[in-house]
């Protein structure tokens, strides 16, 4: 790894799962039993109730998947994590020879890392452990994001299914082709490669046999294109579906997919506010007599596009699943995995850890039978962002993200999320300055200003012991690049119990933890579940927590410490690429990784390229040595959101524990907030147009009960689209854009007269992208709509 200052050198491992130590010999704590942070999911005692066996939660006719992008598996080279092709280049803000310099690097965060597996198949063995870690999670099973239909892509969807059905052959892996690349290029192509995918025993199907097929942004070549496709697959194959669309923009599509589909979905939104239109289309669709798969979302944070939704720390998460309880959603898709270029991601990641999927895990088996489990064990999830919506970066990319339209409004703030067997006195502790509360039993959401220094909670038990927990990640008030992810911890895996013996809460050190690596990781253990539930038990609704009224605004910053400029790197590490070993009928070889995509651009006029020929731009090939590894940027680290959810009355399920949401605080009032972020400038040529960009603020007006959205004088969304990891340069995709949109990366010097032609591209592409912008839906009324992003 490249050398930076002193300054960068904790920053630069922060990805690591490190633990931070309470300074228990300054207070004369002692500790009791303690929970490594390297525990998987469905280990005992690291979530606050017991977790039903696998096989109850399949008993339940409800399926919850998890939408998985083979772009990022857990490794990409089976090399040390300091030095792996996410270290060197997704991380790194020079990575890829600089092509992610404006914003500041690929990526944010990254699975957790491991240390190198022996033998030649390895990928195989990652694609285990996230079949045996979502299996833990609860899940059923992972929709699979179908980027292509050869190269690197493919064999990883390939190795996914063997993986599937060598851990567990009752863990579905769904089909959902992205209609946002070329695998919509031939639609007899596609038919042939499902075929050729159905005859795995692994592949996801309804118990009478149908395959499921789920596309995303099913709109884009439409509804003829997934007709003729079906059947295709029946006349050809003798093969049955069931299809399952997922829309950018349901309103506009429905009534052309009605006929042809088994159920529907949407992306959904990212935000507490642009969440609450799911409702909407869910009532709609049983109205339809079709199935409703609700997405289930934690956050949303986009470095490439410029942009981020407001999750509101956890809120967001339990907003989503409060209405999957509420219309009574068949399905539930988690929304992402493991999509780390939109900070969207589940899986155990560095920054978000285990938090997110244990909390996902209480509300998911709420969900599948019909009553909250019972709270065994005290755990508290800490939830922060490391540095304040409106911080300068200290790198100075231009790329700036700014608050998506529509999202719910931006703010700083740190969550403590409890799980309560008693009312129970907490204290957060952040920047040495600590807040006191009592925390209900049961569930409860209490926010606070967010502030510079390291965080801690601690909860002192009515049995003489106290659990603590501090984040790994302090916040600062000048990061080396912009990060508006969410961090977690939790007391269950990143704390301990101690024995207080009376004495006060500890005061942490506010100086930045010492980095460490991540234990190293072969492969998952087997998965431990609870034994089944015979009885459920519906936690009782929360009562309002009674503490000093909300903070709105954060602390103001009072010292500013720039970071020391990076040295220059004289020599690029070297990068091998994959071993290739023969190709079987089970495990499929690896694939060197391509550093980009191959863009392939439809002729003008046709939707994403339904049909017809695409003609490919060159493909970067697999990772360069010569690339420029650059100085690594800290390994920027995700979150979930949170705050309090009001709860509608369910429909065919219970609805959730209502949260009290609350904000105490200590000391003086904080002054105003740092200001907002800018919006990312506009006609930054690496940074594709995308429908979400185009999307008014304001939701659709609400539907009646059960009743049909009016779709009459509304126009059809926009034909350029992305798939998940919108904008990204991925390894082995084909990825259909606008045309003459160039996403290419830029460097180098220009001659004059170069650069008065590329000032003239841009002036006119920006005249483009703006005559675009104008083809959001418009009403016959003049009045704009839209559905909730992705």
């Amino acid at each position: 790894m490249p050398a930076c200052p002193p300054a960068c050198g904790a920053r630069r491992h922060r990805f690591a799962r490190v633990v931070v130590a309470v300074a228990l010999a300054t207070i004369g704590l002692v500790a009791v039993p303690a929970a490594g942070s390297g525990a998987p999911a469905g280990a005992a005692g690291v979530t606050p109730f017991d977790q039903a066996a696998t096989a109850t939660l399949r008993s339940s006719p409800k399926k919850a998947y998890a939408h998985f992008f083979t772009p990022f598996p857990i490794s990409m080279d089976n090399a040390p994590s300091s030095a792996d092709y996410y270290a060197t280049h997704y991380l790194a803000i020079n990575g890829e020879g600089g092509k992610h310099a404006a914003y500041g690097g690929f990526l944010r965060q990254r699975p957790l890392p491991r240390a190198p597996i022996a033998g030649s198949t390895w990928y195989l063995e990652d694609m285990k452990t996230e079949v045996r870690r979502a299996i833990a999670a609860g899940l059923d099973g992972f929709t699979v994001n179908m980027m292509g239909l050869s190269g690197v892509q493919w064999d990883r969807l390939q190795n996914l299914l063997t993986a599937a059905a060598a851990v567990d052959p009752g863990f579905d892996i769904v089909l959902m082709p992205d209609a946002a690349t070329s695998v919509v290029a031939d639609r007899n192509a596609l038919a042939a490669a499902l075929a050729t995918l159905a005859a795995h025993p692994s592949v996801g199907r309804l118990a009478d046999g149908r395959l499921i097929v789920s596309p995303f942004y099913a709109e884009g070549p439409g509804a003829a294109f997934w007709s003729d496709v079906i059947s295709i697959l029946r006349t050809s194959y003798g093969i049955e579906v069931a299809f399952v669309p997922v829309f950018l923009n349901y309103t506009s599509h429905v009534e052309a997919f009605a006929p042809i589909s088994y159920g529907m979905s949407v992306w959904g939104g990212r935000n507490p506010k642009a969440s609450t239109g799911d409702a909407l289309w869910a009532r709609d669709a049983h109205a339809r007599g079709k199935i409703w798969m609700q997405p289930i979302s934690l956050q949303d944070s986009r470095p490439r596009s410029g942009v981020f939704d407001e999750a509101n720390n956890t809120e967001n998460l339990r907003a989503t699943w409060q209405t999957a309880l509420d219309q009574g959603a068949e399905w539930v898709q988690l929304v992402t995995w493991n999509d780390y270029t939109e900070s969207t991601q589940f899986a155990p990641s560095t920054g978000t850890g285990w938090s997110p999927i244990d909390i996902n895990a209480y509300y998911l088996q709420t969900w599948k039978l019909g009553g909250a489990p019972a709270i065994v064990r005290d755990a508290a999830f800490v939830s922060h962002r490391t540095q304040f919506v409106g911080a300068a970066p200290t790198s100075g990319h231009p790329v700036r993200q700014g608050l998506r339209p529509g999202s719910s409004p931006a703010r700083d703030g740190i969550e403590v999320l409890t799980f309560l067997t008693a009312p129970t006195p907490v204290t957060m502790i952040v920047g040495g300055v600590p807040h006191s509360y009592t925390a209900p039993a049961g569930v409860s959401a209490t926010w606070f200003p967010l502030q510079v220094g390291t965080v801690s909670v601690q909860m002192n038990h009515a049995d003489g012991t106290a659990t603590t927990v501090t984040s790994p990640y302090p916040v600062t008030a000048t990061p080396y690049v912009q990060d508006l992810t969410y961090v977690f911890a939790s007391s269950l895996r990143e704390g301990q119990r101690v024995a207080s013996d009376g004495m006060p809460p500890p005061v942490p050190d506010t100086t930045a933890p010492p980095a460490t690596t991540a234990p190293p990781v072969t492969t998952a253990p087997p998965v431990t579940t609870a034994p089944p539930v015979t009885t459920v038990t519906t936690v009782p609704p929360v009562t309002t927590v009674t503490t000093v009224p909300p903070v709105t605004t954060a602390p103001p910053v009072t010292t500013v410490t720039t970071v020391p400029p990076r040295p220059p790197v004289t020599a690029a590490p070297t990068t091998t690429a994959r071993p290739t070993v023969a190709t079987s009928t089970t495990v499929y070889a690896s694939q060197s990784e391509p550093q980009g995509a191959t863009e392939a651009a439809p002729a003008a006029g046709s939707a994403a390229g339904a049909a017809g020929a695409v003609t490919a731009v060159p493909t970067v090939g697999e990772p360069d040595p010569a690339a420029s590894a650059g100085p690594t940027t800290p390994a920027v680290l995700d979150t979930p959101a949170a705050t309090a959810v009001t709860a509608a009355p369910a429909v065919g399920a219970a609805a959730l524990p209502q949260l009290p949401d609350s904000a105490p605080t200590a000391g003086g009032a904080p002054t105003a907030a740092p200001p907002a972020s800018p919006a990312a400038p506009a006609g930054v040529d690496d940074v594709p147009l995308r429908p979400d960009d185009l999307e008014p603020l304001e939701p659709l007006e609400p539907l009646g009960p059960l009743g049909a959205p009016d779709l009459s004088g509304v126009a059809d969304a926009p034909s350029v689209a992305d798939g998940p990891g919108a904008g990204a340069d991925l390894p082995g995709v084909q990825r259909l854009t606008s045309p003459g949109n160039d996403t290419g990366g830029r460097s180098g010097m220009l001659a004059p007269a170069v650069a008065a032609a590329l000032i003239a591209t841009l002036a006119l592409s920006l005249a483009r992208r703006t005559r675009q912008a104008r083809r959001a839906l418009v009403r016959t009324d003049g009045t704009v709509v839209v559905e909730p992003h992705r």
